[in-house]
């Protein structure tokens, strides 16, 4: 939902928390958008939101004007499901056609990025999940984290390193069990066959020979290098949407 500023915004959300009003200090008007839970008393038809709106101020002069002559607009990006939104009134045409009974033109897009969306509901009430991203566009990460710091969620390639050393760790004791449950097996079937040679008095102190047990060592050690290399291999998956 486009708004014209602050005190709009107000009136549409149930609560600013003091992190969401130092973003909207520094983004505003810009690319980005601002999920927080929608006041109880908007009754207007936002689609499935799960009680929460959107909202952002634009920073396009034209857009700003309407938005204080007609109130707060909801809306979408000009575009049809899976194409490019388009960046000038002339796109928009040829795309939409007669779907838009009346087309605003404002001039070209400056840089047809897409804006930013953060969902800050974690940060109403007594709640203290952090600010998630939910997509990724004209306002960085890097920029964020500037003025929320810790309360923005951690970075997706820190996150990925956390989950490759857990398995790192998970797969390092998983192989040591099997080599001990492994060698324990050989060594029963060994011992129940008979299929060690009689130990004699003259062999006591020679070096022993490991077969057995020296290959179940050498996989255990190996497993975990192996797994790491397959891992930074495979393809990374994108951001989840909530």
């Amino acid at each position: 939902m486009l708004v014209a500023g602050l005190s709009t915004m107000r009136a549409l959300v149930a609560e600013v928390p003091a992190p969401v009003e130092r973003l909207v200090e520094e983004f505003w008007p810009g690319g980005l958008t601002i999920v927080l839970p929608s006041q109880p008393s908007l009754s207007w038809d936002l689609g499935d939101t799960h009680g929460t709106v959107a909202v952002r101020m634009p920073a396009d002069r034209i857009a700003l004007e309407l938005l204080e002559d007609c109130g707060p607009l909801a809306v979408s990006s000009a575009n049809l499901t899976g194409k490019a939104a388009a960046v000038d009134a002339h796109n928009a045409y040829n795309m939409l056609r007669d779907s838009v009974a009346v087309y605003l033109d404002g001039g070209p897009s400056t840089h047809g990025v897409a804006s930013t969306i953060v969902d800050a509901t974690g940060l109403v009430g007594a709640g203290d999940r952090p600010v998630r991203v939910l997509r990724e566009g004209a306002v960085s990460r890097a920029r964020l984290r500037e003025v929320l710091g810790d309360l923005l969620e951690p970075d997706p390639n820190r996150s990925r390193r956390l989950r490759v050393m857990r398995f790192y760790l998970l797969t390092v004791l998983l192989t040591g069990a099997a080599t001990l449950a492994f060698t324990w097996a050989v060594w029963r079937i060994g011992m129940r066959f008979k299929l060690y040679p009689e130990i004699r008095e003259r062999d006591v102190h020679t070096t022993p020979k490991p077969r057995v047990g020296g290959v179940a060592m050498f996989s255990a050690c190996s497993s975990p290098s192996r797994c790491r290399r397959r891992s930074r291999t495979s393809p990374s998956s994108g951001p989840i949407p909530p």
